[in-house]
């Protein structure tokens, strides 16, 4: 083989072993790129959630103050008490067994 053939073999392993190299380093990059990404995408999942729990609380916290939810849920304690009340009673009257007493109280 002449110098020239050695030296143009030379050039053309030096240029595969370039190659090869080069083929790693865009191979690591993309690796490295798509590992940034998830991670993005990750944190930004994460905020979301975040808002949107925040969200709920204040939409909670604002439906729990509200004055006509308030309104309701004081009628609706008075109605189960009366409720309660009048179920008492009428457990009492019966116990008692005395049928014109239980007209009377009726």
């Amino acid at each position: 083989m002449s110098g020239l053939g050695m030296f143009a073999a030379a050039l053309g392993g030096a240029a595969g072993a370039i190659n090869q190299q080069a083929t790693g380093d865009i191979e690591q990059q993309r690796k490295t790129d798509l590992m940034q990404v998830a991670a993005e995408l990750e944190r930004s999942k994460l905020q979301f959630a975040e808002t949107l729990r925040q969200g709920g609380v204040r939409a909670d916290f604002n439906f729990a103050n509200d004055k006509g939810t308030v309104a309701t849920l004081q009628a609706t304690k008075r109605s189960n008490t009366l409720a309660a009340g009048q179920d008492t009673r009428d457990a009492t009257v019966a116990a008692a067994g005395d049928t014109a007493y239980q007209g009377a109280v009726k």
